[in-house]
Parts: C-alpha cells; sequence; structure tokens
C-alpha cells in the first residue's frame, strides 16, 4: 500500500469529503482526465471522468476561482504505468470567497507523481462547448424532429431525436463534435435541402406559424454548428 497522504504539503486528504480516501498502486496502465490551461504541465488531481466544460468541472470537482490564475480551458487526457501509487476517494465540497458553493460530490484522483510517469494523449479545448447548454441543444433537435416528421422526413427526424437522447447520457466533447458533423451534414442538401423546405398545411398551403418556428430552430441549429 502507498504511504498516506498524512502530513503531504497542502493537505491533499481535506479535498476528499470527510477525509476519507483509498490507496493503491495501479496493476495496470491506466486513463484519468483532468481539466487545466493549455499551456501548463498539469498538476497532481486527476477524474476517471472526461471534463466537458469549465462550469461541469468547477461543480463536480470543487475547483475555485481565487484557486485560478487563468480561467480552465483545456481538458487533457492521460495514462499513468502500473506501479504509480493513486489516492481515490469523493471530491469534498468548497465554498469561494463570495459565498458560491461548489459542491463536488464526484470521484476525483490525486496523483503525487504526475510529472515523471504521466504521459498526455489528448487535449482538448473548452472554447465550443463551455458555453453550451446542452439541454436547449437537445430541446431544439427534438423540436427540430417533430418539424421534420411534419414534412415526411420521417429518417432524418429519426436521427435527430436518436442524437439528442444519445447527447443528454453522454455529454463529452467528443459526443458534440459528432453531434455538430452530423447537423453540418445533414445540412448539405443543396437544392431541396433542409433549408429549402417548408412546412404545409394539410391543404398544402404555407403554415406560416409552424413554418417560422422551423426557421427559428434551423437558424439556432446553424449558430450551433458553427460555434456561434
Amino acid at each position: 500500500m502507498p504511504p498516506t497522504l498524512d502530513g503531504m504539503r497542502g493537505n491533499p486528504a481535506a479535498n476528499f469529503t470527510d477525509g476519507v480516501y483509498t490507496s493503491r498502486y495501479l496493476n495496470e496502465e491506466t486513463t484519468f482526465y483532468r481539466a487545466g490551461l493549455s499551456g501548463e504541465i498539469p498538476g497532481r488531481w486527476w477524474s476517471p471522468d472526461a471534463p466537458t466544460s469549465v462550469e461541469q468541472v468547477m461543480n463536480d470537482k470543487a475547483i475555485l476561482p481565487e484557486w485560478q490564475a487563468s480561467p480552465l480551458d483545456s481538458g487533457f487526457e492521460a495514462t499513468f504505468p502500473p506501479g504509480n501509487a493513486v489516492y481515490e476517494g469523493m471530491t469534498a465540497p468548497q465554498t469561494a470567497k463570495d459565498g458560491t458553493i461548489y459542491p463536488g460530490g464526484t470521484p476525483q484522483v490525486f496523483i503525487p507523481d504526475v510529472a515523471a510517469n504521466a504521459q498526455i494523449i489528448n487535449k482538448w479545448g473548452f472554447e465550443l462547448v463551455m458555453e453550451l447548454d446542452i439541454n436547449i441543444l437537445t430541446l431544439d433537435m427534438l423540436r427540430f424532429s417533430e418539424l421534420l416528421r411534419l414534412m415526411n422526413k420521417f429518417a432524418l427526424a429519426q436521427n435527430y431525436e436518436s442524437l439528442a437522447v444519445d447527447l443528454r447520457a453522454d455529454a463529452s466533447p467528443q459526443a458534440v463534435k459528432d453531434v455538430r458533423e452530423f447537423i453540418l451534414d445533414s445540412f448539405r442538401g443543396g437544392m431541396g435541402g433542409l433549408t429549402d423546405l417548408y412546412v404545409q398545411k394539410k391543404d398544402g398551403s404555407l403554415d406560416e406559424v409552424l413554418n417560422a418556428e422551423y426557421e427559428r430552430v434551423l437558424q439556432k441549429l446553424t449558430d450551433f454548428v458553427n460555434g456561434v
């Protein structure tokens, strides 16, 4: 078993809920994730789950604004070799100077020997996802699916619906990227594509109310694709 965290500089044990953690030596190469700054050497706190946005990681990992010299802007994925000492537990809540509570409550991993052992295998920016509200995006996709069905675009409507449901379950950067690429691809229809469609009434005339809604949601999805 690795040595305890008692007396270690910075008192890392206090960052685990009630100071409770387990320790072990990795018996195989293991992947962990963290958020940080794009140009920094990653620190000693990691997680089994990948960060998806600044807001998400600050709340889930109880990262206070005053701890940051600059705002978090990147996610990191790294592998650690067998034999590396790790300390695992739940993230303790923290209270900022302004009284804001960052709840934590998710798994985190403390790894003392990061500089010597971490092998960074992936890094991504938060620029396109930090302002993204997944709930609003998926609601727009579901409504767009309903409007597509009114235009007899049943297969495409089902794809939009399925992706919206999947995105609610997995809002990782890769999942967001996949959805963005799908929506962009669905817009590439040329003549008769999505931008040329309109919602009709049963008599074939333009349904001005629903068509206005269709154009509004279409524009919102276009903005998402363009990173607006």
